[in-house]
């Protein structure tokens, strides 16, 4: 699995990339947590099409990690509003 820090760094020399990946988190929640678009998003995290399968199914994060916490924030600005929504999901015991 890739981490957070690593994507973040990457983005922040590489503009293409970072517009990209804005862009496809941009149309995953506009699609939501089960759409192909979400698929996309979750491909810049991973580095197995294993981990892919584990992560789309839940399975093993609680046998590997104890806790998983996921938190997305998604702000659309326009002329007229600025929009924040953050969604927060921990699993475990």
């Amino acid at each position: 699995m890739k981490s957070s820090k690593e994507i973040v760094e990457r983005a922040l020399k590489d503009p293409a990339y970072a517009e990209q990946l804005r862009e496809t988190a941009k149309a995953a929640a506009e699609k939501g947590i089960n759409s192909d678009e979400h698929k996309e998003l979750v491909q810049y995290f991973i580095s197995s099409e294993n981990e892919l399968e584990e992560l789309l199914s839940g399975s093993n994060h609680t046998e590997l990690f104890g806790f998983t916490t996921v938190t997305t924030t998604t702000t659309y600005t326009t002329a007229a509003c600025t929009t924040t929504g953050t969604t927060t999901t921990t699993t475990g015991n």
